[in-house]
């Protein structure tokens, strides 16, 4: 990794800004273990004994959203393992996002990457994203999510904050092994929702969080939007997933910036339940939305902020 590249890797993004109160912790276990205790997987509510589903939550973007909501439901401080039916009901992208903006925090330069996991159900790859923090000498892929709740209920023998290379991969490398056969689109996704095109829209996803914009998963912009089932735009996907499995991290963020099939913009579409919403980013939304939804980010124009 470059100097400019661990530089990128340790500064905040619209989705990873801290509030300024937030305390700065000490490194990755304890990072890890505040996000755990502010967050819970709105689909693991069960494991927690939580019967009140709040799913408007599930739709704030950053991490200042996500803890001035957090405040709403109790004023523990950051760092305080407060109750689950107290913690802010989220997906696995929001404890990667808010993992990293710790991390970052505390000097440990840190990504989101967007992908599947092996590890949730046999014989399928899960739609699911994890941290990727740096050790000094390499990257470690650590999935944040995974307490000892879930962990024993996944019967789980390996150590999910240094995961065993090929219990989760980037949309990125799953794009490339589908190509090639090792892989069949049909286990990729979650639920019904599978397929190559599932695939490529993590291709795309991963490569916006590697740029610094992490998006949620039902979020689509530019060429998602257009994406088919079985009919994905492939030379551009196997250019992107090129791009970020060799880490050249300028020339991607260039490639998004230059083609409009890739550029974020402004107003993105978010299938908020199935329904497609028009969202602002900038701060204003429209579409079917509660006020706990409404999430600002203060970011204008979004290709140019990093």
């Amino acid at each position: 990794m470059t100097d400019d590249d661990r530089g990128f890797f340790l500064a905040p993004g619209p989705m990873t800004t801290l509030p300024p109160d937030t305390p700065i912790l000490a490194g990755a276990d304890q990072a890890r273990a505040a996000a755990q205790g502010l967050l819970v997987h709105a689909y693991w509510l069960w494991a927690y004994g939580i019967t009140d589903d709040r799913p408007a939550e599930r739709q704030l973007r950053s991490v200042q959203a996500i803890l001035q909501r957090a405040q709403e439901l109790s004023d523990e401080p950051v760092g305080i393992q407060r109750e689950p039916e107290n913690r802010v009901q989220v997906t696995c992208r929001d404890f990667t996002v808010l993992y990293v903006a710790l991390l970052r925090a505390a000097g440990i330069p840190a990504r989101a990457r967007c992908g599947f996991a092996a590890y949730f159900t046999s014989g399928t790859w899960e739609d699911h994203w994890v941290a990727e923090r740096w050790d000094g000498k390499r990257w470690v892929r650590d999935d944040a999510q995974l307490d000892e709740v879930q962990l024993a209920a996944l019967h789980a023998t390996f150590d999910p904050h240094d995961l065993p290379e090929g219990q989760f991969l980037t949309g990125g490398e799953v794009w490339q092994k589908v190509r090639s056969g090792e892989i069949a689109a049909g286990t990729c996704g979650i639920g019904d929702l599978r397929g190559d095109w599932f695939v490529a829209g993590n291709v795309l996803r991963d490569a916006a969080a590697f740029t610094g914009i992490e998006l949620l998963p039902w979020d689509s912009w530019g060429v998602l939007t257009t994406n088919e089932p079985g009919r994905p735009d492939v030379a551009l996907y196997d250019e992107v997933a090129h791009l970020t499995g060799t880490e050249a991290v300028a020339e991607l963020r260039e490639r998004f910036a230059a083609d409009p099939r890739l550029t974020i913009p402004r107003r993105v579409t978010s299938y908020v339940d199935g329904v497609p919403c028009d969202i602002d980013l900038g701060g204003k939304e429209a579409g079917r939305h509660s006020a706990l939804a409404r999430d600002v980010v203060a970011i204008s124009p979004y290709t140019a902020s990093r």
